[in-house]
């Protein structure tokens, strides 16, 4: 697999991925929103979307009918800092670390029903590995949920 690094904007990738994926959320009801602006960074527009389409997956996936998923997109120095904040039912602080393992599921009363194969966080990781990005999680702004916090950087070479 080859590296296509050019300069794409950001936010119009992410628009178009939520675009793709909204009948998904329109299906369950669910409130998708984008908040940011548009500006360009280096990046290797394939394996973004297969990043965008996992974070995307997730959100719809793990909140329920009529919950809220939030992403925003903003500009901080020389990074991108996107953040996917959703009203599921979350992680547990404690396994924060456990989600990145290949294969690793949640299991519990919420999410046992929910299929997958437990490599979609560690696939997102290699993405940003590839990218000098990185990804924190924490609690979500809504009452319940995760905040998923991607930080890229503006321009691969400047790093």
């Amino acid at each position: 697999y080859v590296n296509n690094f050019q300069r794409i904007d950001l936010y119009a990738l992410v628009k178009n991925q939520i675009i793709e994926q909204y009948s998904r959320f329109s299906e369950k009801q669910q409130v998708i929103e984008l908040d940011g602006e548009a500006f360009d960074i280096t990046a290797d527009v394939f394996s973004l979307n297969i990043l965008l389409k996992n974070l995307l997956d997730n959100a719809n996936k793990y909140t329920p009918e009529g919950g809220n998923i939030l992403l925003s997109l903003k500009r901080v120095d020389k990074q991108v800092v996107l953040t996917i904040d959703d009203s599921g039912s979350g992680i547990d602080a404690d396994y924060y670390g456990r989600v990145f393992e290949r294969y690793y599921r949640m299991q519990d009363q919420q999410t046992s029903n929910i299929i997958g194969s437990g490599l979609g966080f560690s696939i997102i990781h290699h993405i940003l590995d590839l990218h000098g990005g990185d990804i924190s999680l924490e609690k979500s702004c809504f009452d319940t949920g995760l905040k998923v916090r991607i930080t890229l950087p503006v321009d691969k070479s400047e790093l």
